[in-house]
């Protein structure tokens, strides 16, 4: 509960990972890169403001569907929540919701259980 708190209230991750597949379907750049190899969406549309913009992903099933980002970059949610954590790359695209924000360890423990816990039991070795 304490993590889906944070994920919920306090970081935001619902602006972009909502409803019942914890995903708005929205393209985004999360700031992943500062320039990316992979333009992203901008290879359908040749739009500038699509460069670096990506399907936000269902964070269901999300402890068995490493390695994790479009390009596989992160290998563990740690990984991820560090990125995050930066407020990203500053990319000029990036998405305003991926801000800056600081954890103790014991919030970043628990935002990792409750992302875990958004996997299907049957699913886990």
């Amino acid at each position: 509960m304490r993590g889906f708190k944070l994920f919920d209230e306090e970081l935001n991750c619902t602006a972009c990972h909502s409803g019942s597949s914890f995903t708005n379907n929205s393209l985004q750049n999360n700031g992943i890169y500062a320039k990316y190899e992979d333009p992203g969406r901008y290879n359908i549309t040749a739009d500038s403001n699509d460069i670096g913009k990506f399907k936000v992903p269902t964070l269901r099933n999300i402890a068995i569907t490493k390695p994790y980002m479009h390009d596989g970059e992160m290998e563990t949610l740690k990984e991820v929540v560090e990125h995050y954590k930066t407020g990203g790359k500053q990319h000029f695209n990036q998405s305003q919701h991926i801000q800056p924000f600081t954890l103790t360890n014991q919030e970043q423990t628990d935002l990792i259980y409750f992302l875990n816990a958004l996997t299907d039991k049957q699913f886990l070795d």
